[in-house]
């Protein structure tokens, strides 16, 4: 028990980011007559706000409990951006950069038509 709590740090890393672009609900049709709205849109100070609370709640942690906040391009970057993957690896122990890909990794998956379905 004692070499697991050696290895083990509690971390959180949180990326504010873009959400994929959702324009609401499908449209009605004969078997389904309702649907889920569009994602709520949660500004960068409300993030920031909620990364501020949680500090606070685990600041008398023990072990500490680093929180760390990425905001690629002022909260509305990619999900998964180089930032917040190096953070990530670094609060597992990793001290190296994530490698930028490139060219970026290419879709060959053919558009679905949900309604087929």
């Amino acid at each position: 028990m004692q070499s697991l709590r050696a290895w083990w740090r509690p971390a959180l890393v949180i990326e504010a980011s873009r959400h994929p672009e959702v324009s609401g609900p499908p449209a009605h049709r004969r078997a389904r007559r309702c649907g889920a709205r569009g994602p709520d849109h949660a500004p960068l100070e409300a993030v920031e706000a909620e990364v501020k609370r949680a500090r606070d709640l685990v600041a008398r942690l023990s072990p500490k409990a680093p929180l760390t906040l990425v905001k690629g391009q002022g909260g509305g970057g990619t999900p998964g951006s180089d930032a917040f993957l190096s953070a990530f690896l670094r609060s597992l122990g990793v001290e190296r950069n994530v490698r930028k890909l490139t060219p970026e990794p290419k879709s060959y998956m053919k558009a679905s038509d949900g309604e087929r379905r």
